[in-house]
């Protein structure tokens, strides 16, 4: 596998099939304005526990079934890695996690960090337009500046449709590689398929999906410690059948 895709500044990150273009600063500041309160000295929530499929919550993951590892490349490979783990990120939303077969403590912490903010990130927009409570934005504590205006983005595209995302996402093919100015760049594939995009006003399925959801695709988050808490400081995604996304269809 090539590197994984770099994080390109300024490029307009490709969210419900529409370029979500960045703003200028003062638009920025104005984004981030409700937000400010929750970043202020919040910690992330305790989040549901993930729970392996076949267990109960609490439940230590079992090591995978014996045998090789994935390609070096990441390439997932059914049948080898550790048993999945599931979170109800929200009434209508579940997040299923499959983990890489053997990994070290920096891989561990980039993979601990990223299915948190998934988790957190899915359970506003399963909830659409209703308020989130202070509880359901700790997650953006996880996020630099930039990897908040990248989630806002994706957020507020739903409630302004008045659009909730409801059903099954997966996360699987993790892949970690250094970054030169320190810290790791996480490239994990996203299964959106077993989702429906509802209108919140009538509580049916939506007319069309979202062409993008259809095929797996490979997200990246570049990540850095601040404050001592490891964040996600920006966010680059690779969208079937660009080559780099192609590793991720199973």
């Amino acid at each position: 596998m090539r590197g994984l895709p770099a994080v390109r500044r300024g490029l307009p990150a490709v969210m419900r099939g529409v370029l979500a273009v960045r703003r200028g600063l003062p638009a920025a500041a104005a984004v981030l304005a409700p937000l400010a309160f929750v970043l202020a000295g919040c910690a992330p929530s305790d989040a549901a526990p993930f729970v392996p499929l076949d267990g109960t919550a609490g439940a230590t993951a079992a090591p995978g079934p014996s045998g090789p590892p994935p390609g070096a490349d990441g390439t997932p490979e059914a049948g080898r890695s550790p048993r999945a783990e599931a979170v109800q990120a929200g009434p209508d939303m579940r997040l299923v996690v499959e983990p890489p077969a053997a990994v070290d403590a920096v891989t561990a912490g980039a993979v601990a960090a990223f299915r948190a903010y998934y988790a957190g990130s899915l359970r506003i927009v399963s909830l659409g337009d209703r308020d989130p409570a202070a509880s359901d934005t700790a997650y953006l504590d996880l996020l630099g500046e930039e990897a908040v205006r990248q989630d806002y983005d994706w957020v507020a595209s739903y409630w302004r449709d008045h659009h909730a995302l409801h059903g099954t996402v997966r996360l699987y093919g993790f892949v970690t590689e250094p970054l030169a100015q320190g810290g790791v760049r996480l490239g994990a594939c996203v299964d959106m398929a077993g989702t429906r995009t509802v209108d919140t006003r009538t509580g049916r399925e939506a007319a069309q999906r979202d062409a993008w959801m259809a095929e797996p695709f490979l997200h990246v988050a570049d990540m850095r410690e601040d404050g001592g808490v490891l964040r996600i400081q920006s966010f680059n995604h690779a969208l079937y059948p660009s080559e780099d996304a192609k590793r991720c269809l199973r």
